[in-house]
Parts: structure tokens; sequence; C-alpha cells
């Protein structure tokens, strides 16, 4: 599975993006969800310390994870997040809301979306 696949290619990052977008329709859905994943990895890659930046309510990328609708997304996105910062599991919103919180809430507002 490519998701679990954490490492970029730094020598060939614009090679891979550049092929995204020579698809054909068909494949389009599955490579914008990889060009969003490509893109997480390499700022992540770039500045490691991006995995600890809050917005104005206190929320960590691992919170806007949690808080997706789109479950199988969601995961992808929390697995590359936890292994760049597994103890971000554990912080808190200015609202003190853990992860947990935040994947609860998100199965409150939207009905588990399958995407």
């Amino acid at each position: 599975d490519d998701d679990d696949d954490d490492s970029i290619d730094e020598d060939n990052i614009a090679d891979t993006i550049i092929d995204t977008n020579n698809t054909n329709s068909s494949e389009e859905e599955t490579n914008n969800k990889n060009d969003g994943m490509i893109a997480l990895k390499l700022f992540i890659q770039t500045n490691p310390a991006c995995v600890r930046a809050t917005d104005h309510r206190g929320w960590l990328p691992i919170h806007v994870a949690c808080s997706c609708s789109s479950r199988k997304g969601m995961i992808r996105v929390m697995r590359v997040l936890l292994k760049a910062w597994p103890e971000s599991v554990n912080c808190k919103t200015d609202k003190n809301s853990d992860a947990f919180v935040c994947v609860d809430m998100a199965g409150e507002n939207y009905p588990t979306q399958e995407r």
C-alpha cells in the first residue's frame, strides 16, 4: 500500500508531481489524493516543526485531520502526522479537546463518508 510509504524521493519529486498531471480522468481522483499526501510529506520533510503549528483555536494538524469527515483521508493523514510527532495525540486544543474528541466531533457533525 503506497499510503504506508512515508518516504519521498526528493530527487524525483518534481517528476512525480508532473506525472500525476499527465493522467486520464479515471485516474484523476486517485492522483488528487496522492498529490495531497505527497505535499504533506514534503512539508514535514522540509520543516518537521510544521506538525506543531497551531491555528487561532489552538488546533494542531492532528486535530484537523481527526475532525475530517472522510475517514480514509483522515487515516492516511493521521498516520503521517503521528509518525512525525507521536505525542501530538495527547495535545489539547484551546477548548481542552484531544484528538479523540475531534474524531467524535467529526462523527457527530458529519456522517462517515467513505472517500
